[in-house]
């Protein structure tokens, strides 16, 4: 085999070892890149799963505090007409149903069960305000897990673009070298051809 044929031989070799050198970098990074998006999807998901399950909860909840608000307010006005009734009833048999004592003890009662009434309003409101700034929270908290899965795509998918660069200038450089070195080899080998036929 001539000198030439040798030099060509290592320079094929040196740039097929190059090349899936690169080619194997390459496809690492763009795994690298497939498993951030695959994990940045899986967040994002289970991050909307998990808004969408609390905000139904937190509503349920408030539709519970209402009911229960609501059959407060009907129990206060049940307790109000029961005494209502209970005071009609003794005014009459005492014949006191034009006096102003019996008047003054019904519009208190009425008074106080608007007190109650207006309580129950005030906490059922303070409860569903609070229920509702938790669920402007579980979507801020989404919104959070979305920009940091997102960022964490971003900088996978930059270092798999660097990854990637680096293989090909890596690769550009080992095959220049080859060649440089192969170039070199054969001004050599060419003086040395020179040295021996001058010798001769």
């Amino acid at each position: 085999m001539s000198m030439t044929a040798l030099m060509v031989a290592g320079f094929a070799l040196q740039t097929v070892g190059a090349i899936s050198q690169r080619n194997y970098a390459k496809a690492a990074a763009d795994q690298q890149q497939r498993q951030a998006r695959l994990e940045r999807d899986a967040a994002m998901e289970s991050a909307r799963k998990t808004r969408e399950s609390a905000e139904a909860s937190i509503g349920k909840l408030q539709d519970d505090v209402i009911q229960a608000g609501e059959t407060q307010k009907s129990d206060l006005e049940r307790r109000a007409d029961k005494e209502r009734s209970e005071l009609l009833a003794v005014a009459g048999d005492r014949g006191q149903m034009s006096s102003s004592s019996f008047w003054r003890q019904m519009t208190d009662l009425q008074f106080v069960t608007e007190i109650d009434k207006s309580r129950v309003n005030q906490g059922v409101n303070d409860r569903v305000d609070s229920l509702q700034a938790d669920k402007l929270q579980i979507v801020q908290d989404q919104a959070d897990v979305n920009s940091q899965a997102g960022l964490n795509y971003y900088q996978a998918a930059s270092d798999a673009k660097l990854q990637r660069s680096f293989a090909d200038a890596r690769a550009f450089m080992q095959i220049a070298q080859a060649g440089i070195s192969g170039g070199q080899r054969y001004r050599q080998g060419q003086m040395l051809q020179e040295i021996a036929s001058n010798k001769e």
